[in-house]
């Protein structure tokens, strides 16, 4: 942060998730490396048709392409909860889609870590009673479920980028 009056404290930093609905796999088939999503219909964003995967311990960049393109994640997220394609989003937005079953990752042995996912208050000095207690609920919220952590822990080295 540029300005020193404030602090940036991270959440989480959850893997990013590619994902669908069971009823679009059964469909169009599951993918089972990234270059099958070049015969996928991806619901990209506005800010990036790239995707990053980890291939052999590197971060690989993909532009992938489909019929959609949105402004956000939640409307990414319905469009993978309506069968409409495959998305790929950070963990916080998927988590209670995963967990329900209503999407179904694909893709996991490539995932990469997402960008974190952080809160910025002012510094120590200046933080009121109120600000703490909602930095606190923040970071019980955002903490990733034991089984998400241990498999990022698993993955021995973090990717590195080719771009």
């Amino acid at each position: 942060l540029g300005d020193s009056r404030h602090v940036a404290r991270v959440l989480n930093r959850g893997p990013r998730i590619t994902a669908a609905s069971a009823r679009y796999l059964e469909k169009h088939g599951v993918p089972q490396a990234p270059l099958d999503l070049l015969r996928h219909n991806c619901i990209t964003s506005t800010t990036s048709p790239t995707w990053a995967f980890n291939v052999g311990g590197r971060v690989v960049d993909m532009s992938v392409s489909g019929n959609l393109v949105v402004t956000g994640g939640d409307a990414m997220r319905e469009c993978a909860l309506n069968g409409l394609g495959i998305v790929q989003s950070n963990w916080w937005t998927m988590r209670h889609d995963l967990d329900s079953g209503a999407v179904v990752p694909v893709l996991e042995a490539h995932a990469v870590e997402g960008r974190p996912i952080s809160v910025i208050h002012p510094s120590a000095r200046h933080v009121t009673s109120k600000v703490r207690a909602l930095i606190d609920f923040l970071v019980e919220i955002t903490r990733l479920p034991p089984d998400v952590e241990r498999r990022l822990r698993e993955r021995a080295r973090p990717a590195r980028s080719m771009t």
